[in-house]
């Protein structure tokens, strides 16, 4: 039974756009042989390997949107002020340098590192018939179809979720932040294939970011916001517990200092790895009337090739990131009570030493995602499956 206070329809007034990256291989002199149908790959004497394999790529994608492809030669040096906000409603790829082939990649090919960014859809009809794709499905389906590609922990899915809303920007942004920091460790993470730290995929916010690394001295002379309290008799003895894991989130006073929480100061070893999630702030004039000031950027799925995992992941993934955005639009009250009761909860499962199975489908129930729970269960089996055969 999901939680009382939650309504997943609460999530219809927001747009969202997927980002993907990927690897097209170009050959060299002798390639190994590939099972399966020919797929278009480079040829090894193309004088600008990445702007043929743009051009091709476009070529492709305008074909089969009604959007249309831009493409970019070279990628922006400054991803989340550009990136994000270039092109709304139209299609974009771009070269990437956040992927890289490993040692499982097929021999006797170069591999160039793209992405791609959808345009912004409306979360109004998500939920098509089944069967159905979705319009961001059908141009990735087309690349894996015709191109040679090579995806790996590297090459991530990538959710962007703008609200569409007059609510408060601050306050959404500050309850969506919570969210995801009660979540990350607990719900988000175990959902998404097991990688080593060194595999490429984004670094969790929860360990890696400033608000992780100084948590509770960040803003040391600053009081608790009264909107994180409680001051009803039967609440008030579990203030401490959500105050203590969000306080810092709350103190902020801007939705910049806000974004800074969710950065790292980054040492060189790590650099150039993104976290798992971070709020992108938008340009003021590029902001349609009513549309929120800042951008959420979920980094936490890989994306799947369909021989590696014939049962999508994406849509099922994309009713789980939907369902904490809504959960950040209930009131205030509604808010605290729900996010009080969703730690306590995950905690209680893990205390009684619930099975992984059974810990991901009581939180899902409780978010009303029980239509996906039998989804999700193939699809972590098949994690499991992947994980012992590279072991």
């Amino acid at each position: 039974m999901s939680h009382p206070f939650f309504n997943p329809l609460i999530a219809r007034d927001l747009s969202f756009a997927t980002e993907v990256h990927f690897m097209v291989g170009q050959k060299l002199r002798e390639p190994a042989p590939l099972d399966g149908k020919r797929k278009w790959a480079c040829p090894a004497n193309a004088q600008n390997p990445i702007d043929r394999i743009l051009t091709e790529m476009t070529r492709v994608i305008d074909a089969s949107t009604q959007e249309g492809c831009i493409k970019r030669g070279s990628e922006p040096r400054d991803e989340t002020t550009v990136w994000e906000h270039e092109a709304p409603n139209k299609w974009l790829v771009t070269p990437s340098c956040r992927s890289w082939p490993g040692d499982q990649a097929p021999r006797g090919y170069k591999w160039h590192s793209f992405k791609l960014r959808s345009p912004f859809f409306s979360h109004q009809g998500f939920d098509a018939p089944p069967h159905t794709p979705h319009p961001f499905q059908r141009p990735l389906d087309l690349l894996q179809r015709d191109f040679l590609i090579h995806l790996n922990a590297s090459t991530q899915f990538n959710v962007l979720v703008r609200l569409n809303s007059s609510c408060t920007d601050l306050t959404a942004a500050k309850r969506l932040v919570s969210l995801v920091w009660l979540f990350e460790k607990l719900f988000l993470v175990p959902l998404t294939p097991k990688q080593q730290i060194n595999s490429g995929r984004a670094l969790m916010v929860t360990e890696n970011s400033k608000l992780a690394e100084n948590s509770g001295n960040i803003f040391p002379q600053r009081e608790v916001p009264v909107e994180l309290r409680n001051t009803h008799p039967r609440y008030k003895s579990r203030n401490s517990r959500l105050e203590k894991e969000t306080s810092d989130i709350w103190k902020a006073q801007s939705v910049q200092e806000l974004d800074l929480l969710m950065c790292r100061d980054e040492p060189p070893a790590r650099r150039g790895v993104p976290l798992a999630f971070s709020l992108i702030q938008a340009p003021e004039p590029a902001t349609p009337a009513g549309h929120a000031t800042w951008y959420a950027a979920f980094r936490y799925a890989p994306w799947h090739s369909p021989d590696q995992y014939p049962l999508r992941a994406t849509v099922p993934w994309l009713r789980v990131l939907f369902s904490i955005v809504a959960a950040s639009q209930l009131t205030t009250f509604q808010f605290k009570q729900f996010a009080e009761d969703m730690l306590d909860h995950m905690l209680d499962l893990i205390r009684v030493r619930a099975t992984e199975r059974e810990y991901l489908g009581s939180i899902m129930r409780k978010l009303a995602l029980s239509v996906d729970e039998r989804n999700w269960r193939t699809i972590l089996d098949l994690y499991a499956e992947r994980e012992a055969q590279r072991s």
